[in-house]
Parts: structure tokens; C-alpha cells; sequence
């Protein structure tokens, strides 16, 4: 998993990373993305990210907005430090991406390959960024690769932890 924060030059870094994001070793990106400045290919915006992401395999996960008031009418600081506020225009936002390895034809539209390893990891990080039902869905659609029964164990512990917890919140669900 990679963590891109350089305040501003966040695409420079990403285009210097080239042979790192298109070797198959990195599962996850987590960048700032601003919404507001140039428009060229190279300037760090969002759409110039999402671009660069998304031609080297990564799909959009999440995006935590950023907002900041004006001064005609300033809004309640987020934190108790003057920076981002609970309302006003959003500036930036931090951009999730991961490798879609719950899609079947990942792996021939990007040449990666699929361990079990690497659905295990994934799987963990859509915990910890808060996916669980992503991570579900992985270890669903590659509970073959992974060669054990994901109904039982795995995705209990998705759902709560104990031992049936995931049959139950479908059914509650269905």
C-alpha cells in the first residue's frame, strides 16, 4: 500500500512511481486529490489522478472531501486548529484506490496475478479503510484462489465475529 501526502505535489510523485504502481506488487494507493487549479494533464487535480489510477488498473474506493468556508462567512473549524471546517467548499479530498480483485477478469484486462496472499491482504486493507462489504465480496469471488470455504470463518469475522454472524445478517437483510 502506498500513501502519497506531499501537499501539492502529489501527481509529480505518482508519475515518478510509474514502475512501481505498474509492477504487480501494489494492491492500494491513498492520495490527496485537489478539485481546483490548473487544467493541464499534469496538474494535480483530481481528474488528472483519477486518470493516471485508473490506467494502471486501480478502481476509486473512496474519497474523503475536505471543505473549507469562505471568509464572508466562516464556518466551525472540523478540528480545534484553523484549517479544514464542518462546511463550505470542498477543496480536496484524500482518494482511496485499490486493484478490483473481486472482479473475475482482473487479471486479463491488467496482466496481475492473483495469490492467495494478495486476496488476503486486500481483503484486510478494505477492513481497515472501513469496506468490509468489499472485502466480502473479494473473498467470495476468490474464495477458489484462497482454496478454503470463506462462508465460515472469514466472513464471520467480517460481520460481527461470531461463529454464524454472517448467515445472520444476510438473513436480516434479506
Amino acid at each position: 500500500f502506498v500513501k502519497i501526502d506531499t501537499d501539492g505535489h502529489d501527481i509529480e510523485v505518482l508519475l515518478g512511481a510509474e514502475q512501481v504502481l505498474r509492477a504487480d506488487a501494489i494492491l492500494g494507493v491513498s492520495i490527496e486529490a485537489q478539485f481546483h487549479g490548473p487544467i493541464h494533464e499534469y496538474a494535480n487535480t483530481f481528474p488528472n489522478i483519477d486518470r493516471i489510477m485508473r490506467e494502471r488498473g486501480f478502481t476509486l474506493f473512496d474519497l474523503e472531501p475536505y471543505r473549507y468556508s469562505r471568509a464572508a462567512l466562516p464556518a466551525q473549524f472540523l478540528y480545534d486548529l484553523p484549517a479544514q471546517t464542518v462546511s463550505g467548499q470542498v477543496l480536496w479530498a484524500e482518494a482511496t484506490y485499490f486493484r478490483d480483485l473481486g472482479d473475475g477478469e482482473y487479471e486479463s484486462l491488467w496482466s496481475f496475478t492473483v495469490t492467495p496472499e494478495r486476496v488476503l491482504k486486500l481483503a484486510c486493507l478494505f477492513e481497515v479503510f472501513g469496506l468490509p462489504d468489499c472485502a466480502a465480496e473479494l473473498l467470495i469471488e476468490r474464495g477458489d484462489v484462497l482454496g478454503v470455504d470463506v462462508r465460515g470463518r472469514l466472513l464471520d469475522l467480517l460481520a460481527g465475529g461470531a461463529p454464524g454472524a454472517y448467515a445472520a445478517h444476510i438473513s436480516r437483510f434479506d
